[in-house]
């Protein structure tokens, strides 16, 4: 009964995969998808040509600017398995860029400023426009949060936090 039960489950997670796929803004048909994946607002995703992204992703657009997409996904790029990305104002990725498992990227950040209030009910501040470069390499467990910019052809150590805009053709590790 419990491998019925899962088998169902299995379905309907491919299921809604499918049909969240089916309304991405713009999905280039040499682009790969394994389902599951999690896409929450896809017709503010733009996914270019030769773009994978693995089994149980999430991305999640937030809040459009009417129907242009603020998530763009450039060509050629590779996304590991149990990646998150989370825009609310605008995310760009690169061409050629490589994301290896448990990657976290987000434009979005909690509000702090009355500290007596939790953190559930503090809401959430969207106030930049991130742009990962072209060529970058992000290791596992890699978080990205408040950067703006990403530079060229950088490389992103395994477990690092950016927090921070980082120029172009620079190597990071730990927490900048």
């Amino acid at each position: 009964m419990e491998k019925i039960f899962l088998y169902v489950n299995m379905i309907k997670l491919r299921m809604h995969s499918m049909y969240a796929l089916s309304q991405v803004h713009v999905f280039c048909k040499r682009s790969i998808i394994h389902s599951p994946v999690m896409l929450y607002r896809p017709d503010l995703i733009s996914i270019a040509a030769r773009t994978e992204l693995q089994a149980h992703d999430r991305y999640s657009a937030g809040h459009g600017i009417g129907d242009r997409p603020v998530m763009k996904i450039a060509s050629g790029c590779y996304f590991g398995t149990f990646s998150s990305v989370n825009t609310g104002v605008s995310f760009t990725k690169g061409a050629k860029v490589l994301s290896a498992d448990l990657v976290c990227t987000s434009d979005r950040a909690h509000d702090f400023s009355d500290q007596n209030m939790p953190v559930v009910s503090g809401g959430v501040i969207n106030k930049w426009a991130f742009l990962l470069g072209n060529g970058c390499r992000l290791a596992a467990g890699s978080v990205i949060f408040f950067a703006m910019t990403v530079g060229l052809n950088e490389i992103i150590a395994a477990n690092s936090l950016v927090d921070r805009d980082i120029p172009d053709f620079s190597i990071i590790a730990g927490s900048p």
